[in-house]
């Protein structure tokens, strides 16, 4: 019979301490005879593991209640208090940074504007600042915050910390971003694309939390998925995993950003909507679009989508054709993945029901009827927040989510 060795033992503790924690926090609160029946571990160890992380900080007792039996079960939670993490959103035109408890709660959060073509060096130096001055708006001790994590729109390795292409920031190429934070920094740092830090964000904090297959999709300037495969993040081999708005989805004359033409982006992002609506405004000069823009150089989509609001005829067809053609796309993952959730975030998504509802109408009718019938589909309910909470939730996932063997 082989006997483990010490360090195959101390692995399999983390595995449990961290499943026992990962059990609490999915469901906001625990006893311990609930951690007994969800885990399947013994006894013996869930009381053992469940009082270090009481000693640890991690989590507290906090009230009893009755079970079928009568008796009073202690329940458990993780404490928000036990450390706090860095979120740092690096978007096109915004750098925002939060600090945020263990449970993911904004304590302080700043927004600045930067520009794209002020290259990498440049917005990093910003950032550095802008983290630093967060931290002191925040008050909380340095000693106290855990790490910090970074979401960025591009193709990350995610191991070595490279961003290795940002098509949408300038001069964004094989650029080592998680060594330069941690020659500022003393945390650790964590690097990843921003539609995996929205997953994060809902897996851990938001809509998704306890569901173990998972799309995510970033409908913005651009368009990018994220998954969660049996409760484990899947970035690929080279962590270029989600480049959903790159896929074919119908024939089109228009040109998406990649070269190519008939991609998904060219159909449902912000850039393809008002390019539908500008398009539309030909022959509907007393359109609500164009009143509320003034003129068509400054329409967006979210010119279009108050005019849809308002019940403008041309405004409304852009959303149906933009909802048909999600609809469409989210089949394909359907068909193919069979998730439990898919959660349509980004600005974009913003237009709710207006977006959602028509690419229902359309799912409904391209997906199969089992995997159809097996999922929801929701709009994101972490506003604008979702990406900065997402990259401090990076934080919280790889220093205390269950190891997978990538970890080991």
């Amino acid at each position: 019979m082989a006997i483990k060795s010490k360090a195959d033992l101390t692995y399999i503790r983390e595995i449990n301490k961290a499943e026992i924690l990962k059990v609490i926090r999915e469901n906001e609160q625990a006893s311990r005879s609930k951690i007994f029946k969800i885990t399947g571990l013994g006894w013996a160890t869930v009381t053992k593991f469940v009082g270090e992380l009481i000693k640890e900080g991690l989590v507290m007792e906090v009230g009893k209640e009755g079970n079928f039996r009568g008796r009073k079960t202690v329940l458990l939670e993780v404490n928000p208090k036990a450390g706090y993490f860095i979120g740092v959103d690096l978007g096109i035109n915004n750098i925002t940074v939060a600090v945020t408890d263990f449970e993911g709660r904004i304590i302080t959060r700043l927004k600045n504007r930067t520009r794209r073509e002020i290259g990498p060096r440049e917005i990093f130096r910003k950032t550095v600042k802008y983290i630093k001055d967060t931290i002191d708006s925040s008050g909380i001790d340095v000693s106290r915050i855990k790490g910090i994590g970074v979401a960025i729109p591009g193709i990350i390795d995610f191991r070595n910390g490279v961003v290795v292409e940002a098509p949408n920031l300038k001069g964004w190429k094989n650029v080592p971003i998680r060594e330069w934070f941690e020659k500022k920094f003393q945390f650790p740092v964590f690097i990843d694309r921003n539609a995996r830090a929205m997953l994060i964000a809902e897996r851990w904090f938001g809509a998704a939390r306890g569901v173990d297959n998972l799309i995510y999709i970033n409908l913005g300037m651009g368009v990018s998925a994220a998954f969660i495969f049996n409760g484990q993040i899947f970035r690929g081999e080279s962590g270029s995993v989600g480049e959903f708005g790159h896929t074919f989805i119908a024939e089109s004359d228009v040109v998406c950003a990649c070269g190519r033409k008939g991609c998904v982006e060219t159909f449902v992002s912000g850039p393809a909507i008002v390019r539908q609506a500008v398009e539309s405004l030909n022959d509907a000069a007393d359109s609500e679009i164009l009143k509320l823009a003034g003129n068509k150089e400054d329409i967006t989509a979210e010119t279009v989508f108050l005019a849809a609001r308002k019940g403008d005829a041309k405004a409304l067809e852009v959303f149906r054709n933009t909802g048909k053609h999600l609809g469409v796309a989210i089949g394909n993952m359907v068909n193919l993945l069979n998730p439990d959730m898919v959660i349509v975030g980004g600005g974009v998504a913003r237009a709710g029901g207006l977006l959602l509802d028509n690419a229902k109408e359309s799912l409904d009718k391209r997906a199969m009827e089992v995997p159809r019938k097996a999922v929801k589909i929701l709009t994101t309910q972490l506003s604008e927040d979702g990406g900065v909470i997402g990259a401090a939730g990076l934080v919280f996932h790889e220093l205390y989510e269950p190891p997978t063997i990538e970890k080991q």
